[in-house]
């Protein structure tokens, strides 16, 4: 019978169990100087978010638009520490660069992420709540932001896009304490997120690793 390196595995399991506090640690005091940081990109690379931003003009050319606006935010928060120049994003956004897409006064539907290392991230695709969708916006408004994110990569000579992959999308149920009732809610928005990132994805041929969906941008000319 083989043997079993019971220290070994035990050290490394005391190991592992040592480092979930420091992750928590890091994720807690880092978060905000990373949110920062890639503000500060965005801010480097504004001439490609203006790309990004008649590139989602173009796509969402419907009667039912009435806007796109860009929202730069240094600190993380809902609408904190906005950039005093530019319009506010009432929906929570989980990063510095948010286009937000319009209906009338109201703001419908939101794309955050941030551009580093000649990569546009994409890391929220969200509605907002209590908005009723155009029926031929209804399903197909992720499609068109990331293909705003390809035309965009295309114009400003971007390498890459990442979408994050909605296995790695947080969700939090706090309408309910119930157990059973929150894994209900819980299984019908991964549902609902498979289908906003995953999918949408595939659709457009992003190349899926394991920790973002990846679309190589064809006309990419790497600096001489």
């Amino acid at each position: 019978m083989a043997s079993v390196d019971t220290e070994g595995l035990s050290g490394r399991l005391r190991t592992a169990l040592w480092l979930i506090p420091v992750r928590r640690l890091a994720q807690k005091y880092l978060s905000r100087p990373i949110f920062f940081a890639r503000y500060m990109f965005v801010l480097w690379h504004w001439e490609h978010v203006g790309a990004l931003r008649e590139a989602v003009r173009r796509q969402f050319t419907h009667s039912w638009v009435t806007d796109v606006t860009v929202v730069a935010k240094p600190l993380i928060g809902e609408s904190s520490g906005a950039w005093p120049f530019l319009p506010r994003c009432d929906i929570h956004a989980d990063a510095p660069l948010t286009l937000v897409v319009w209906h009338k006064d109201q703001q419908a539907l939101i794309m955050s992420g941030w551009i580093e290392g000649g990569r546009l991230f994409i890391r929220q695709l969200q509605g907002a709540k209590k908005i009723k969708l155009h029926r031929t916006l209804y399903m197909k408004w992720p499609e068109l932001f990331m293909a705003s994110c390809q035309e965009a990569a295309r114009t400003a000579n971007l390498k890459e896009v990442r979408l994050i992959p909605s296995s790695r999308c947080l969700v939090t149920i706090e309408s309910t304490d119930d157990a059973q009732e929150k894994q209900r809610i819980e299984a019908l928005v991964r549902e609902r997120l498979l289908t906003t990132y995953d999918q949408t994805a595939e659709r457009l041929g992003f190349a899926q690793t394991s920790r973002w969906h990846v679309w190589h941008n064809p006309a990419y000319r790497a600096p001489k």
